[in-house]
């Protein structure tokens, strides 16, 4: 972790950023802000890979009955 001050930050915020360390920033010699790297983001399609509940996985291919959309809506144009 580096300690830098105020005015060090804004002559060279682009190195200061591009460190990817945790930074404290000081102001007449306190701790004013901590600089914190943003957390890492996986590339893993996590939604393409879940896990669904036996459950769900059940029922997922088996419509259930009842008008679709598109009939909904044609019912609907044609009401008075």
């Amino acid at each position: 972790m580096s300690t830098i001050t105020l005015h060090e930050l804004h002559e060279h915020t682009d190195k200061w950023v591009l460190m990817n360390e945790e930074i404290q920033i000081l102001s007449d010699g306190e701790i004013v802000a901590t600089l914190v790297p943003a957390p890492r983001v996986s590339k893993e399609n996590t939604w393409a890979n879940r896990k669904l509940l036996p459950e769900f996985e059940a029922i997922m291919n088996h419509p259930v009955g009842g008008l679709d959309s598109t009939e909904m809506i044609s019912e609907g144009r044609d009401a008075p």
